[in-house]
């Protein structure tokens, strides 16, 4: 028998499907309850679903509600977890952005979607919790900065 027909490699294998399915439905469970805030209005320094959200307590409030500990600063944020390129954000990772290269994180957003069309992530602006294209418009693709997974 190959080695990798063998029991143990097997379950090994299985164990890794199921860390991956659990993985995968962990991150859709946080973008659905993401989507329930889209339309809240922004509020500075709120994490409170009764008020509003400024965009670091939003990812805050939302991670939060998953046992995810993080700051309630989005410069804070940005070096909780692993940096992750872009191509590899999946749904439930962060982007963090920039004004300059060399300026202070100022903004922070919850990855939704990532194909070919771009990246979409859902986020709190003055406009209130909505859903963008970052990759589609043309002020957030250029104060792109990074990408954090926080989930392990």
């Amino acid at each position: 028998m190959p080695v990798w027909d063998s029991p143990g490699v097997l379950s090994s294998l299985g164990q890794i499907s199921a860390k991956i399915a659990k993985d995968r439905q962990a991150r859709e469970e946080i973008v659905e309850y993401s989507k329930k805030y889209l339309g809240l209005p922004y509020v500075y320094a709120s994490r409170d679903p009764e008020r509003g959200f400024d965009c670091s307590g939003f990812t805050h409030f939302v991670m939060k509600n998953f046992g995810i500990a993080l700051s309630t600063s989005s410069s804070a944020q940005s070096v909780a977890g692993a940096k992750i390129a872009m191509s590899e954000a999946q749904p439930g990772d962060l982007v963090f952005f920039r004004h300059s290269s060399k300026g202070r994180v100022f903004h922070v957003a919850l990855v939704v979607s990532n194909d070919p069309g771009g990246v979409r992530v859902i986020h709190a602006t003055y406009r209130g919790i909505m859903i963008d294209n970052i990759n589609q418009s043309s002020y957030w693709r250029r104060k792109i900065q990074t990408a954090r997974r926080i989930l392990a």
